[in-house]
């Protein structure tokens, strides 16, 4: 079984980044191991991070001494993260539950290194966007076609 590294930035979601943090442990509930990195990029030094997880080992919280951008805190996630299969989640996003354990038993290959998920919009119970999983041999004729949204 593989292990994930999910990487999500905050920028003063308060609203919103339980449900992506509660999420993310709840998707990887029957992988061997995981790790969790919240970047907290909010501007506002006196502000604590709103949801106290530090009784779950597998999160490390890092706040950012000064607002570097959502970029420059994924970038530094990449440099902290300790396994070889690395996703981000926005602070307004979630997962579904088991969705690692499901991508990597039924997905994951050895000879290929990089997968591209979309993402599914429901709303009213109705699927607007449907998934699709992209396959690294695949990347260059998606990267030089006009599906890349810009």
């Amino acid at each position: 079984m593989q292990s994930i590294s999910i990487i999500i930035t905050y920028n003063g979601e308060d609203d919103l980044i339980k449900v992506a943090v509660d999420s993310a442990i709840n998707s990887c509930s029957n992988l061997n191991d995981y790790e969790i990195i919240l970047i907290d990029d909010f501007d506002d030094k006196y502000k604590k991070f709103p949801i106290d997880y530090s009784y779950v080992e597998n999160i490390k919280y890092i706040k950012n001494k000064n607002k570097i951008g959502v970029s420059a805190s994924r970038n530094l996630g990449l440099s902290l993260a300790k396994f070889d299969w690395i996703t981000f989640l926005d602070a307004d996003d979630k997962f579904d539950n088991n969705f690692f354990f499901d991508s990597l038993t039924k997905f994951i290959s050895p000879s290929i290194h990089l997968y591209i998920l979309n993402y599914c919009v429901i709303q009213n119970n109705k699927i607007l966007i449907s998934p699709r999983l992209f396959h690294t041999n695949d990347i260059t004729k998606i990267l030089a076609t006009d599906k890349v949204l810009r």
